[in-house]
């Protein structure tokens, strides 16, 4: 069986990728507001005439009403028929790298990632997904009373592409969003 790999995306195409992908989502201050809801990842982009073998995926995070950032990470994930499980795509290229999605005093942010796929052999198809990991970062003083701090993880979450969040930025079509992207040969 001839399993699914990414192959690089030219500077300028991750570039684009990004800048359109890229959408600071802000619906004010986080404050006490309800975040249920909002941590979420979807395919909002799958194998299209104007993305032939890609899959976009996009992500939310709420935010903590605090000083400091987020931070998303997507894997590209793959149906793997003869284990009956799903595997990751193995290489740099089935990773995005840590994306800043923004400050923690808004309410929620928003990013993606586009992944180029080799294309299956003609009549083959590939079933993909994406992992989504999301990061919280604050500022803390590397010792109890210094005045130097350093970026600290204070928390983590994980969640994989569900279908039903529609996105503003990056779907095609518009308004598109799904578990899972079959790409077809």
């Amino acid at each position: 069986m001839a399993y699914p790999h990414t192959k690089p995306m030219k500077p300028l195409a991750k570039i684009a990728a990004v800048t359109v992908l890229v959408l600071a989502a802000w619906a004010g201050p986080a404050g006490a507001a309800s975040t249920k809801g909002l941590l979420w990842a979807t395919v909002n982009a799958c194998d299209t005439t104007a993305r032939p073998d890609r899959v976009g995926v996009r992500g939310s995070m709420p935010g903590t009403g605090r000083e400091g950032k987020m931070r998303m990470r997507f894997s590209a994930q793959f149906f793997d028929p003869t284990r009956g499980a799903w595997r990751n795509v193995h290489g740099r290229q089935g990773v995005s790298p840590w994306l800043e999605a923004g400050s923690s005093k808004f309410k929620f942010r928003e990013t993606g990632w586009n992944f180029q796929f080799v294309p299956p052999a003609p009549g083959a198809t590939f079933l993909t997904r994406a992992a989504a990991e999301f990061e919280w970062r604050e500022r803390r003083a590397i010792k109890k009373g210094s005045k130097k701090t350093e970026s600290v993880v204070v928390k983590k979450r994980r969640a994989l592409t569900k279908a039903g969040h529609s996105s503003p930025a990056g779907s095609d079509p518009a308004g598109f969003s799904a578990s899972n992207c079959q790409i077809t040969g």
